[in-house]
């Protein structure tokens, strides 16, 4: 363990200074000249950074925001917040730590247990993984003179936290509020991280409400213990030298099963009292990096089969005009005509495609529709559909909802294909991958009639469609951030996206489905990985792209507010 060190070199200039100063005055007896440093010229003495982090582990932000603890409040009046911070997909302890450390997200970091190493992935048992270094290794790196201290009464978390300078681990969260005081009053750290227990404890045991008492409460003491953390700090001997950055925040909220929005303040005397919100919209950009985007377990309910009806829509923006890639799916590898299930593509450079079947279940080959081009990299609405009638099976594609092709595709037999997700982005065998954002993916269990499709191209509510009882799956592909494509179909799943996110404020560059926004504030949705982001910001360590992290600093945005002139 490496101990603070005190130094001052201007105090020992200016020592040295003065003692030469009365050593040439005794030696002479005539009056010395003003000093003149030519080479050290006028000192000034900046702030130096340093960060509170506080971790109310198991605190649910909508709860949070019920019970309003006087300190946390008091904090949001100088500080940028929000009680919706997304929650992480895999939200076991030690996943949800290490994406506040890492910067990375769950489905990217693949940390799930108390060893805090990255699982193999579910498709290829024998990768592997990529390891993310947490922040404190960051820090040690790049700037080891910044010294950091954690307090826990986490042991896996405690070990993990290896790099830190000076490591607490006690019983308690009395005990880790009374070390940390200590910290704060005793040593000189840039980073104090503390991790609090008892609300996870209290809404493990009784449940994760503002309406259970010993859940209020323990967030009501957690929050006593804020009080006299940021007290400690403003009686440091130099905190007018001082620029703290305190954050609080939940390493998680809700269950594994049931994760939850959990919340992040982050406060500094100098910010004006800001929520976090989402303006305009949000997309994600698949191609750009290696990710996708998968419906894992549908239980049927997107599987096509011998004889089902069913209408698949998407708005899509492409980014790069190219040929054959695919990107989005509910079958097997399209190898020759060995495959089942459909698949859309990128056709020819300009127009888009959808194949259907094959002869993995006895049919005649593989059927391709061509809808008209896409190539002027604007926003387009695809529609597909497939209609089974006697012994025909008509599909059709519409652009924009202008009608296409239509072929009977009865000759594929089967589109069942049950152990092939619903997939957009990097679909199977499909390199280099589709370069595009997505808005608006809906599953209906019924073949659309073409009127209908055309009549809601631009449809901005979906609850008003004629066919809503029969919409099953809608993922808006507007969440801003996080992992986890919301469905927002009354029935149906949500969609996951493992590999590293590329959300994008896109303002008013925006499908027909959507409505213009009047823009102006900058478009800011919270998620556990931007912590880490935040932290190095701060401390001023710049984040190299080679990392991978995708939490973003978004308190940078406010730099007018806090930089010194």
């Amino acid at each position: 363990m490496r101990k603070y060190k005190n130094t001052n070199k201007v105090l020992a200039f200016c020592g040295m200074a003065l003692l030469l100063a009365s050593t040439f005055t005794a030696c002479k007896k005539y009056a010395n000249p003003a000093p003149y440093f030519e080479e050290y010229g006028t000192i000034e003495v900046k702030p130096s950074r340093r960060i509170l982090l506080i971790s109310m582990d198991g605190t649910d932000g909508a709860e949070l925001q019920k019970i309003a603890p006087a300190n946390i409040m008091s904090l949001i009046k100088t500080g940028k917040y929000s009680f919706n911070r997304s929650p992480e997909l895999v939200s076991t302890v030690e996943s949800t730590w290490a994406s506040l450390l890492t910067g990375a997200s769950s489905t990217t970091h693949g940390i799930i247990d108390d060893r805090y190493r990255p699982a193999p992935s579910e498709d290829d048992e024998h990768s592997t993984p990529a390891y993310f270094p947490n922040m404190l290794s960051r820090i040690l790196d790049i700037k080891p003179e910044l010294k950091t201290a954690v307090i826990t009464s986490d042991a896996a978390l405690n070990k993990y936290l290896i790099e830190g300078d000076h490591r607490i681990l006690v019983s308690n969260d009395a005990l880790i509020k009374d070390s940390t005081i200590n910290v704060l009053t005793k040593e000189n750290p840039s980073l104090v991280l503390v991790s609090f227990k008892d609300v996870e404890t209290a809404g493990a045991a009784g449940g994760y409400s503002a309406s259970v008492p010993a859940y209020k409460a323990a967030i009501e003491k957690t929050d006593a213990y804020i009080a006299e953390m940021t007290a400690a700090i403003k009686k440091r001997p130099n905190f007018n030298t001082e620029d703290w950055l305190i954050i609080v925040t939940t390493n998680r909220a809700g269950t594994v099963a049931n994760p939850k929005a959990g919340f992040i303040v982050a406060s500094n005397p100098a910010l004006k009292e800001g929520v976090l919100t989402k303006v305009g919209f949000n997309g994600m950009r698949f191609g750009k990096v290696d990710m996708v985007g998968t419906v894992k377990n549908d239980n049927g309910l997107y599987d096509a089969g011998s004889n089902k009806d069913f209408t698949v829509q998407v708005q899509m923006k492409f980014n790069v005009i190219t040929t054959y890639p695919r990107f989005l799916s509910k079958g097997t590898a399209l190898l020759s005509d060995a495959m089942t299930g459909w698949t859309m593509l990128q056709n020819d450079g300009s127009t888009w495609a959808v194949i259907f079947g094959g002869k993995a279940f006895g049919g005649s080959g593989k059927n391709q529709l061509v809808g008209t081009s896409v190539g002027n990299k604007g926003w387009h609405t695809l529609t597909f559909t497939v209609k089974t009638v006697g012994n025909t099976r008509i599909a059709s594609v519409f652009t924009d909802g202008i009608p296409g092709p239509t072929a009977n595709i009865a000759s594929t037999i089967n589109l069942s294909s049950p152990t092939s997700p619903l997939r957009i982005g990097g679909v199977e065998g499909t390199k280099p991958y589709s370069d595009f954002y997505a808005a608006d993916l809906q599953y209906f269990n019924v073949a659309l009639d073409p009127a209908v499709i055309k009549a809601n191209v631009a449809l901005k509510d979906v609850t008003k469609h004629p066919n809503y009882s029969n919409l099953v799956g809608y993922w808006p592909f507007d969440d801003g951030a996080g992992s986890v494509i919301s469905n927002k179909a009354t029935t149906g799943y949500n969609l996951t996206v493992a590999g590293s996110n590329a959300w994008s404020a896109l303002g008013n560059d925006i499908p027909v489905s959507r409505t213009e926004q009047i823009l102006g504030d900058v478009s800011i949705v919270p998620t556990s990985p931007d912590v880490a982001a935040l932290c190095l910001y701060w401390l001023k360590i710049p984040i190299d792209e080679k990392w991978g992290m995708e939490g973003k600093s978004w308190i940078s945005n406010y730099e007018i507010e806090f930089l010194k002139k």
